[in-house]
């Protein structure tokens, strides 16, 4: 696809969401991806949503992205793939427009539940003009604009962004690069590609 500049945002992000958090799972998934922002010292607002819960790692927990205070340039996706449609549909109505869908579950299971769901994703974000991510991957590095989703994550930016399908080789790159002293400037899984690919 052509490049859309309104993605940009998404690389240099002023606010967050991270949707499907849960203290019982707090330092995987989307819990995970809060951990991963904060040893980035991220700058802006982290937002996680959940509406059965308060607060987690000392943040205020949201019902819904509607309910946040601020324009959100990056939503992440960590729930159970069938609830996906109903988070995009929350990422319509909250204009955010930047998604990184972390879950998996879809046309990789080689299952016609999975690539029902997936179509549906699809025509979602068609209809929504919505930037996705994945599904099914890590996301993104941007050590420049202190943001990860990838739980190697580089703290010095570089002269080379590298992208690839699989959320272990933009890990495993990430963790190489920072043992030999090379730097990205950023590093990109990008999954199933329903929107976003290489």
């Amino acid at each position: 696809m052509a490049w859309d500049k309104g993605f940009e945002a998404a690389l240099s992000p002023k606010a967050i969401a991270i949707v499907g958090v849960s203290s019982k799972h707090a330092s995987w998934g989307a819990g995970g991806f809060i951990g991963c922002l904060k040893r980035m010292r991220f700058e802006g607002g982290i937002y996680p949503v959940n509406p059965n819960a308060t607060e987690i790692q000392e943040l205020k927990v949201y019902p819904n992205l509607v309910s946040i205070p601020e324009h959100v340039d990056l939503v992440i996706v960590s729930v159970p793939a069938p609830a996906v449609p109903g988070v995009l549909e929350d990422c319509i109505a909250a204009g955010a427009k930047n998604v990184h869908i972390f879950t998996a579950g879809f046309e990789e299971t080689g299952e016609a539940e999975g690539r029902e769901l997936g179509e549906k994703v699809k025509a979602i974000a068609r209809r929504g003009g919505l930037r996705i991510i994945g599904p099914n991957c890590m996301g993104l590095t941007v050590p420049g604009a202190k943001i990860s989703t990838l739980f190697e994550s580089l703290v010095e930016s570089g002269p080379v962004a590298f992208i690839t399908q699989s959320g272990t080789l933009a890990g495993n790159y990430n963790r190489y690069a920072e043992a030999s002293g090379f730097r990205f400037s950023k590093v990109f899984s990008f999954g199933n590609a329903y929107v976003l690919d290489s």
